[in-house]
């Protein structure tokens, strides 16, 4: 689940460049304002889902966040990934891998034209659906772990997921 909660991170600065993007390949330099208020609605918005399910995510592997008094969530922010990342040792080189992907797939983007006709809105809305994803994995492994009294069923159910997710067979493409 941490993984996955990286990965919105990473998903989540690829979607600021799709919407600035489409916004001012759309309609010009002029959307630049729109583009910039779009994204910081976004930043804030998507944000606070990612800083609230990560400190869950956190509280229910048993690490605490030290927090800094007088720390802003920028600084917090900072401090939840860097804990994520002591969690697994290959968390790190996964997270470069999700962020090189998205970085491919930004460029792909912008070099096949996938932008041109796409509204700014319907860019900010495409990673939603992995937060509701999240959030109802969150909701359940909260349940879990308060019924079980230990956060290690946590662990349990991050490696239940992992498992259904390598057992199903790859989608065929025509």
């Amino acid at each position: 689940m941490l993984l996955y909660w990286l990965e919105n991170l990473v998903i989540g600065v690829s979607t600021i460049g799709r919407i600035t993007v489409s916004s001012i390949g759309n309609t010009g330099p002029i959307a630049l304002l729109g583009a910039v208020i779009t994204c910081a609605f976004f930043t804030l918005h998507y944000g606070l889902f990612c800083l609230a399910h990560g400190g869950l995510l956190l509280e229910f592997f048993g690490v605490g966040i030290p927090l800094n008094a007088g720390a802003g969530p920028l600084s917090i922010a900072f401090d939840m990934v860097w804990a994520a990342l002591q969690l697994g040792p290959n968390l790190g080189l996964m997270l470069c891998l999700v962020g090189s992907w998205q970085a491919l797939q930004f460029l792909a983007y912008i070099r096949d034209g996938a932008w041109k006709g796409v509204n700014p809105q319907v860019e900010m809305m495409m990673p939603y659906g992995r937060v509701i994803v999240l959030h109802a994995a969150v909701f359940a492994a909260g349940a879990a772990v308060a019924a079980a009294g230990d956060p290690a069923i946590g662990l349990l159910f991050n490696q239940h997921i992992r498992a259904e997710r390598l057992e199903r067979p790859l989608a065929k493409t025509a």
